[in-house]
């Protein structure tokens, strides 16, 4: 079983730098010869699923936020930023990614600067509510209007 996920991974993984969405069908297709999938996989797969509604993905989006490795944090970043999501959707991503800053005590700025649109005013929104000094050292770096 090992030896066919290596294969696996070496197959869909080659160059070992890829973006979540592949990284996660990656980790599906091990997942599936496991048998095995987290509340977390379940929730990535609604994101990347076709046939999943709008409010199912927000709520996959929300619930990310529970929540806090480098893999979720990414595709929350994808998402807040990938205009084909609904703005609901990517506003949550946003919420979310700031709720993980706020929870782990520390804050990415140059992840934050990256957000886009509604996204990074829904971030800002909760890092301002939340953690005040962050705005305000955000605000500095990047010279908030």
């Amino acid at each position: 079983m090992n030896k066919l996920k290596r294969l696996l991974r070496a197959a869909f993984c080659a160059n070992g730098q890829f973006s979540a969405k592949l990284h996660y069908k990656c980790g599906i297709i091990l997942s599936e010869v496991t048998a095995v999938k987290t509340d977390k996989e379940k929730l990535i797969a609604v994101i990347y699923n076709d046939a999943s509604r709008d409010d199912e993905i927000d709520d996959a989006v929300m619930d990310l936020s529970k929540f806090d490795d480098d893999d979720v944090i990414q595709i929350l970043m994808e998402v807040a930023n990938d205009a084909s999501f609904d703005n609901m959707i990517r506003a949550s991503a946003g919420e979310s990614l700031a709720d993980i800053w706020i929870r782990k005590s520390i804050v990415d700025y140059k992840q934050l600067a990256s957000l886009t649109e509604i996204a990074l005013k829904e971030a800002l929104a909760l890092i301002k509510s939340k953690r005040a000094d962050w705005y305000t050292t955000f605000s500095e770096l990047y010279r908030l209007k």
